[in-house]
């Protein structure tokens, strides 16, 4: 285990534990060898994937004393529980979005690394990098990401942070114009970084990222797709792996991917 630098299994604590990627990171944390479910934390008391499910993260923070804490929960509960985890000392990835950058910024320090994740997926975390890569030479582009109805927050991460990526690579900007008549509200998307964002919210879809970029006489689209939930397995290892290596405040599974 030479990501992390400590001794295995490295121990980790999982808040959320009983939403759907609370359960795919038990199923993969208990499957690997290297890392060990110390705490598991949720609504209430109850057994998920044969681990216990307790209440009281403060509680078992101190018990368990964890290497690293996952959060995997919502934009509003996040914030307390990475300051209840830094506080004493934990590591923490998060991998809940919406959460301000500045907010978890704040709860980081050289010795308390906190790991914003806005996805898992190793696929999507490639697309990101391919967008930042074509918008160099492409300025004019748009964002359209889907993801099942139970999704809280528009745009998602993902989306978010591949606009803000796109705008910082931009050598030229964009040249579409504006439109002159907007039937609907809405119609053309929101703006993130002089990036129009699209995302669509339905049943029967997971999470799925196209970056449609448009030249003259060309156009160049990247799309990611995550089908099941065990895209995101890989990423959540690696992340809790290699978070102490890290210091301060950090976004975005590319930090290791390409170092």
């Amino acid at each position: 285990m030479a990501e992390s630098g400590l001794k295995t299994p490295l121990k980790v604590a999982v808040v959320g534990a009983a939403g759907k990627m609370g359960q795919t990171a038990l199923r993969c944390l208990s499957a690997d060898p290297s890392t060990e479910v110390v705490l598991a934390i949720g609504r209430r008391e109850e057994t998920i994937l044969g681990v216990e499910v307790s209440t009281d993260l403060a509680a078992g923070l101190d018990r368990t004393k964890p290497d690293v804490l996952l959060e995997l929960t919502s934009a509003a509960s996040a914030p307390g529980h990475v300051a209840v985890a830094t506080e004493r000392g934990i590591p923490v990835v998060v991998g809940s979005t919406g959460v301000p950058f500045e907010t978890l910024a704040k709860l980081s320090s050289d010795s308390v690394p906190v790991w914003s994740v806005p996805n898992f997926a190793i696929g999507a975390v490639l697309m990101m990098r391919f967008a930042e890569m074509a918008a160099e030479w492409l300025p004019d582009v748009e964002i359209i990401e889907t993801h099942h109805e139970r999704k809280l927050d528009a745009p998602s991460g993902t989306a978010m942070v591949t606009a803000q990526r796109i705008a910082k690579a931009r050598t030229a900007a964009r040249t579409v114009p504006p439109t002159v008549t907007l039937k609907a509200e809405g119609a053309r998307g929101g703006m993130v970084e002089d990036v129009p964002v699209h995302s669509v919210r339905l049943p029967g879809f997971l999470a799925h990222q196209e970056v449609v970029f448009g030249g003259i006489g060309e156009g160049l689209t990247i799309r990611h797709d995550s089908f099941d939930r065990r895209s995101f397995e890989a990423g959540i290892l690696l992340a809790v792996k290699s978070i102490h290596g890290l210091k301060g405040f950090q976004v975005g599974l590319d930090l290791v991917l390409f170092s």
